[in-house]
């Protein structure tokens, strides 16, 4: 992957540089939906197992320190005792950081629906 040369330059503030909160976030079931508790919840529980995952169709494109990554996805997984296949179109976004390392900015996947 190409990334840019320079990152991370400051940007002119205008005013005073903002104060964070006393307590930067507050107890969990506060800012996490509950589909998502629930899902995390049932991956730690060990109740889906995942056995395999095949990637196709990936495409890298890079717009100087940023690249998005998009593709389909097909993950194996065992769950209720039950052996599945997950078809997913999925993307990630990925960013240079200023000390060059790379960070994962966001990612989102999305089922496909079965063929009919």
């Amino acid at each position: 992957m190409k990334f840019c040369k320079k990152f991370g330059h400051r940007l002119a503030q205008s005013g005073p540089t903002p104060r964070p909160p006393a307590t930067r976030f507050g107890v969990p079931e506060s800012y996490t939906p509950k589909h998502l508790a629930e899902k995390i919840l049932t991956m730690k529980s060990g109740r889906i197992k995942y056995r395999t995952m095949k990637r196709s169709d990936v495409t890298v494109r890079t717009y100087d320190c940023v690249a998005v990554i998009s593709g389909i996805t097909e993950f194996g997984v065992t769950f209720g005792g039950q052996d599945r296949t997950v078809p997913l179109r999925f993307h990630s976004i990925w960013a240079k950081r200023p000390d060059g390392a790379i960070q994962f900015v966001s990612g989102q996947a999305t089922g496909i629906p079965a063929k009919q």
